[in-house]
């Protein structure tokens, strides 16, 4: 078994990490930076599965990082991915079903299993420009551009 399948974090579905639990790992939450980088390191998807993350840190944290990610096809994730979507596995929210909503996930992260970890890899890479637009400097840019076209 690959680094990148070993190092998936699941925490919201109990019985898949049961039934996988040779290939999971569940990673708890730390402030100790040293221990976060470590963990960084050996994550191989990072799911990102909660609706109500208000921009999306923990998407771009992750990208940034170079992690492969599976998130929901919802307005935040699309926002940050926008030309980018093809490199990350996005899956279909239901939030009046959630069973369907669990299905829809369980098929997304089936897809990919079925993705090689080299591919995984260079689509995180590929994902990873998708930050460019808000980096620090590119969004002051734009703001000067906002301010002096309005003096």
């Amino acid at each position: 078994m690959d680094r990148m399948t070993r190092g998936i974090l699941v925490v919201m579905f109990p019985e898949m990490a049961k039934e996988y639990a040779e290939q999971l790992t569940v990673i708890p939450f730390s402030t100790d930076k040293k221990k976060k980088e470590q963990y960084w390191a050996n994550i191989g998807i990072n799911c990102i599965t909660g609706i109500y993350e208000p921009f999306g840190y923990t998407i771009c944290e992750a990208i940034d990082r170079g992690v492969p990610v599976i998130v929901q096809n919802i307005d935040g994730p699309k926002e940050i991915l926008e030309g980018f979507e093809q490199f990350v596995y996005m899956y279909d929210v239901d939030v009046d079903d959630y069973d369907q909503d669990i299905t829809n996930f369980s098929k997304t992260l089936n897809k990919v299993w079925g993705v090689s970890p080299e591919i995984r890899q260079y689509n995180a890479r590929q994902a990873r420009k998708s930050l460019d637009k808000l980096r620090p400097e590119i969004i002051g840019k734009e703001w000067e551009k906002l301010i002096t076209s309005s003096v």
